[in-house]
């Protein structure tokens, strides 16, 4: 189990790497069943996703990007 930082949620996942992949982490099924995960798309073509902690309940509202188009890395260490 890995843990990933979704802004203030920490989902533990398996994961499998690949080499050279067209993508960074590709979520799938069992990420949304797990986390609950509701999209929201607006008007303006903004996308969103929202997630839940299984454990905590916490809840966590993260911008989407459009494929291609990577955000910035921005690392925080408290």
């Amino acid at each position: 189990n890995i843990p990933f930082n979704f802004g203030n949620v920490t989902i533990h996942l398996q994961v499998h790497v690949i080499e050279q992949a067209p993508y960074r982490v590709l979520l799938g099924r069992p990420f949304n069943a797990i986390t609950e995960s509701r999209i929201a798309n607006s008007t303006e073509g903004h996308q969103f996703i929202s997630i839940t902690d299984p454990n905590t309940g916490e809840c966590a509202s993260l911008s989407t990007y459009p494929q291609g188009c990577l955000p910035r890395m921005q690392e925080v260490n408290f």
